[in-house]
């Protein structure tokens, strides 16, 4: 909250817990100098980074690997990253998103304007979720990179992210 100086933290552990967590989010809702924040193998849920990323102002690029997001927590995330004004860049790997979780982050990029990349790789997101994700796609406008490798998605789903792509200018 009070450090002027950090711009970069990157925490390897699952021993903080939830407690943990929510402290290191309502911290990054205050904070002003932050700009890059990974996790990795850390039970952070979403719940807290959600509310974070509504406050936050600086934060461009946050990480969440291996990191039991769950859909619960895609939604949560979603929600936030709706009201968010400074991510560009937003990665979930080896996670527990399923189609429910795509759907919402859907959801939130026809919403968001500064988000420019997401990654949703190593999950569960199978055809339903693709999409969803290509209708966002035809609606935004600043997004540039989708990764989804490693997920469960068909012809459908493929088919209709390559119907997105005639329509998305960015």
């Amino acid at each position: 909250e009070k450090n002027s100086t950090l711009t970069k933290l990157c925490l390897f552990t699952d021993k903080f817990g939830a407690k943990g967590a929510k402290a290191l989010a309502t911290a990054l809702g205050k904070n002003n100098t932050l700009i890059e924040l990974r996790f990795y193998c850390c039970d952070i849920g979403g719940g807290a980074l959600a509310a974070a990323l509504e406050r936050n102002s600086t934060l461009t690029y946050l990480s969440l690997e291996t990191c039991r997001i769950d859909d619960d927590g895609a939604k949560l995330l979603a929600a936030g990253l709706e009201k968010n004004e400074a991510l560009t860049d937003l990665i979930i790997r080896y996670s527990m998103i399923r189609d429910e979780g795509a759907m919402a982050f859907a959801a939130a990029l026809e919403k968001n304007q500064t988000l420019q990349s997401l990654e949703l790789s190593k999950s569960s997101i199978s055809d339903d979720g693709a999409r969803a994700l290509g209708v966002a796609l035809e609606k935004n406008a600043t997004l540039t990179s989708l990764s989804l490798e490693h997920n469960s998605i068909g012809s459908e789903g493929a088919r209709a992210i390559g119907a997105a792509l005639e329509k998305n200018a960015t």
